[in-house]
């Protein structure tokens, strides 16, 4: 990936300097259960689940976002991350699933286009309106999918956020 870097963030990174302990990073939550049924609402009438999904586990989305199932890995990652509780208020709002979708599918075209994220993030955080948090965790996922494993997008989680930056930073 190429990194943009962003002068706020580095300021903030360098008054607020994060001691790191651990010599190996901590594995990624594996997801917890999901139930297709309560999801669908959130695709398209053609879209499905993979058949016994039962997981929203790191792997299954991005197996969905690797085969452009972009409303499926969205919906996964909603799951995985915790955030079906607001994901109307958040991620779904106002816009049509079509919309969503096509504007993912624009979000993997550039990144494998630009090796950036700089662009899919301005498009999901001003055309879809979302959070920095549904953000983060959908084009982490989202650049895995399209071969970028070694240095991703960091999914940002917004309790860890809050507990150790504070929310003036928010």
């Amino acid at each position: 990936m190429i990194w943009q870097v962003d002068l706020a963030t580095e300021a903030v990174a360098r008054k607020y300097p994060l001691p790191i302990y651990a010599t190996t990073p901590r594995p990624q939550d594996p997801g917890g259960n999901f139930e297709p049924a309560n999801w669908q609402h959130r695709l398209r009438g053609m879209d499905v689940f993979p058949a016994g999904a039962s997981r929203a586990s790191p792997s299954l989305i991005i197996g969905e976002f690797q085969a452009a199932h972009y409303l499926q890995g969205l919906a996964l990652t909603v799951c995985w991350g915790g955030m079906a509780r607001t994901s109307n208020r958040y991620i779904y709002r106002q816009h049509s699933l079509e919309d969503i979708y096509d504007v993912l599918d624009k979000c993997a075209k550039d990144i494998s286009q630009t090796q950036s994220i700089q662009s899919s993030w301005n498009a999901l955080t001003q055309q879809l309106e979302w959070t920095n948090v549904i953000t983060s965790k959908t084009l982490h996922f989202l650049c895995r999918a399209l071969g970028f494993e070694d240095n991703p997008p960091v999914p940002i989680d917004r309790g860890w956020f809050l507990t150790t930056c504070g929310p003036d930073l928010e």
